[in-house]
Parts: C-alpha cells; sequence; structure tokens
C-alpha cells in the first residue's frame, strides 16, 4: 500500500513538474511596433460614481524630434467595455527633467476595474517613477491604494518589471523588438526608477508623394495617397484582437471594424463608379459589399 501511494505522489509531482515546465517554456509574442505600454490593474468597486487619480513622476531623454510618453489610465466596466480613457497623448511628455502627471477620472457600479501604466514612443531613454493610485471614499476623500513594487525598486533583470506587464493590447503580454526595460539609478526617491529604452526604432509607414514610376504625376499622387492611407490604417489595427475591433464605445459610435469596412466599400464603389460607370447592384447591396451607412 505505502508503494502504491508512493508511486502516485511520483506521478502527480511528474505531472506538476511537465506542467511549470510548458508554462515556462511560453514564449512571450515578439511583434513590431513603435511604441510599447507597460500597465497594471485593481478592481473596483462602488454603487455609486466615484473619481480617482493616477499619479507619477516621468521624463524623456531623446536625440530626435519624435519621442514621446506619458502615463496613461483605462476603466474596463462588467459589460466588457470601456469607460474613462486617458494615454495623454493630446499633451506628450517630452522634457527631460522630472516632473509629476497627474490624470483624473471617474468609475461607476458599472466598472470592475482600473488598468493604469506608461507608454513610450520611438527611440529614446524613457524614464518612470513613483506611480500612484487615489480613489475616493463615501467621504469624498481620496485614499492612497497600496501598490507592491509602485516604485520599481526592485531591481529589475531580463526586462522583467515586478508586479507590471508589457505590451500593447489590453488582452495579450508581448515583448515589442526595439525596447528594452531596465533599473535605472537616475531616480526622484529611493534606489531606482524604471527606465524604456527604445532604440533604432522605425516608423512603420512613411508618407512620400509620387513614388511609382511610370505613371503621370496625378496618377503617381493618387497610388501615393492610396498607399499611405493603407499603411496608416494598417499600422493601427493589424495587432487589435477581434474583442479591440468589435468594440463598441457607446450607442452613438462606430466599431472600428465597421469603420474599416466602410472604407473597403467605400473604395469598391469608387471602382465601379469610375471604371463601370454604375452604382452597386441590389445583389451587391444584399451580401453586404455596399457598407456606405
Amino acid at each position: 500500500m505505502k508503494t502504491n501511494k508512493m508511486n502516485k505522489h511520483k506521478i502527480v509531482l511528474l505531472l506538476l513538474l511537465f506542467v511549470v515546465n510548458m508554462i515556462s517554456s511560453q514564449e512571450i509574442k515578439e511583434i513590431s511596433k513603435e511604441w510599447v505600454s507597460f500597465t497594471r490593474t485593481i478592481p473596483l468597486k462602488t454603487k455609486v460614481k466615484r473619481k480617482f487619480i493616477v499619479e507619477a513622476s516621468a521624463k524623456v531623454v531623446e536625440d530626435n524630434n519624435m519621442a514621446w510618453s506619458g502615463i496613461w489610465a483605462r476603466v474596463d466596466n462588467k459589460d466588457n467595455k470601456r469607460g474613462f480613457f486617458d494615454n495623454m497623448q493630446d499633451r506628450p511628455i517630452i522634457i527631460s527633467e522630472w516632473q509629476s502627471y497627474i490624470i483624473e477620472g471617474t468609475f461607476d457600479s458599472n466598472s470592475e476595474k482600473l488598468a493604469f501604466g506608461g507608454i513610450c514612443s520611438y527611440s529614446g531613454q524613457f524614464f518612470f517613477d513613483n506611480f500612484k493610485v487615489y480613489l475616493e471614499n463615501d467621504k469624498g476623500e481620496f485614499e492612497l491604494v497600496e501598490l507592491s513594487n509602485a516604485d520599481f525598486e526592485q531591481e529589475i533583470k531580463d526586462n522583467n518589471v515586478q508586479h507590471w506587464s508589457f505590451g500593447i493590447s489590453k488582452r495579450e503580454n508581448a515583448r515589442v523588438k526595439g525596447f528594452d526595460a531596465s533599473s535605472s539609478d537616475d531616480k526622484v526617491s529611493g534606489k531606482y526608477s524604471l527606465l524604456i529604452e527604445g532604440k533604432d526604432i522605425v516608423p512603420e509607414y512613411t508618407s512620400t508623394i509620387g513614388s511609382d514610376e511610370g505613371t503621370s504625376p496625378q496618377i503617381e499622387a493618387m497610388i501615393s495617397m492610396l498607399e499611405d492611407l493603407k499603411r496608416r490604417v494598417e499600422n493601427q489595427v493589424k495587432y487589435m484582437s477581434q474583442y479591440e475591433l468589435d468594440y463598441l464605445h457607446d450607442e452613438d459610435a462606430n466599431r472600428i471594424g465597421s469603420l474599416i469596412m466602410h472604407l473597403a466599400a467605400a473604395e469598391k464603389y469608387y471602382q465601379v463608379l469610375t471604371f463601370e460607370n454604375r452604382g452597386f447592384t441590389e445583389e451587391e447591396k444584399k451580401y453586404g459589399k455596399c457598407h456606405l451607412i
């Protein structure tokens, strides 16, 4: 009996080791992108509308005019829809001195969690330190949320930042080529800050008018414009999940997937009108080739 129990324990142990090895051997997806973000989440629970504050210190050191960073925050709702969102794209961090930045937003009874972190674009050195999150309580006062390694005091090794994840999608942890994370002694307080360094980050598309040889200037311009539109759209959506493409911000908005279908339909309509001197047939409309509304 004892022998059988020992054998069962050995089998269980071997199965556990096999699962652990399988998990550890799975490679994080590596992608090419002009930007990278890091993130963490906390749960939200309230019966009434409340406010939150995300605060952090940051700076950017670069030798080009393209690099920028920001802190960001997003509220994810229980119905799988996104609530509040701000990534500072309209007020990017571009200065080389440490400054504190704040994002203020709201959450309500439909909110499930708050995601927040930092974002950086193009080549440069991007520093972050001292993340803080405050949630409004029943008294209307802001309470500081306890966050492990919010000040990046745990030394970073092999691009692994404890309690934070990297990527460009909320549903996928990914490594973006050209961006590396490490600890830096250039900090606001404590021992370390987070340094993300982007090296040789090349824009995924460039706009060039008249690059198609053997055609007239007018046709060159038209081809260049269409190619530019194609690159810009692909650059924004090619790493999006089905969930993100189908996401509807509110009842008056359009899904990203619908907008892409609209672009394709408009181009198709232009072709049949220009080259065939007609509009869509009833059959084409019936099978969804016309998506102009």
